[in-house]
């Protein structure tokens, strides 16, 4: 990792580095469910729940997790079969549940390789409230930085500063806070 190249930069990176600390070691409570930020069990786990919660709901939307599960979302395939145990355990039934986990046990559905956006939604959100916060004073740098200012180790943007706390690639962030900065 480059250092900082201004007193600015150093306090931006110092702030992401503190809360970074602060998250990993703090859970929050969120609906019955403890999460960590920045721990991608946490957000598979309470993205699981999530979606047990809406299938349990309506028939429709136990219909519409099949066909995410069939289509490749392993934690949709997760959660259906967690809910269908549940449900049976209960002594509560539902046809087509029970028909799609016996046919799942015979074939199950192949899951999308990489990482699922589910169990990544507390780091991406924290990533891009941090980018958000980087902009704003004490700190005001650029949310993002184009190709030749990374060429050249230009100044440091807030997807840069995030990125090397964070471990991840500026590309990676940058995608990150395009995709949920309009969400802030």
């Amino acid at each position: 990792m480059t250092l900082p190249a201004t007193i600015n930069e150093a306090k931006a990176v110092q702030h992401v580095a503190e809360w970074l600390a602060w998250a990993r070691s703090n859970k929050v409570d969120i609906g019955e469910v403890s999460i960590g930020f920045v721990s991608e069990g946490d957000g598979r786990r309470f993205a699981k729940e999530q979606m047990k919660r809406f299938a349990a709901v309506h028939v429709d939307h136990r219909l519409a997790m099949m066909t995410a599960a069939r289509e490749g979302d392993g934690l949709a395939y997760d959660a259906l079969t967690e809910l269908w145990r549940e449900m049976e355990s209960a002594g509560q039934s539902c046809t087509f549940l029970t028909s799609y986990v016996a046919e799942t046990q015979v074939s199950p559905p192949r899951r999308k390789s990489g990482d699922s956006q589910q169990a990544h939604l507390f780091r991406d959100i924290a990533i891009t409230a941090l980018v958000e916060e980087l902009t704003k004073p004490p700190f005001s740098l650029k949310a993002t930085r184009g190709y030749a200012a990374r060429m050249k180790g230009g100044v440091a943007s807030g997807c840069s500063i995030v990125a090397g706390q964070f471990g991840l690639t500026e590309d990676s962030v940058d995608k990150i806070w395009k995709r949920l900065k309009s969400h802030l």
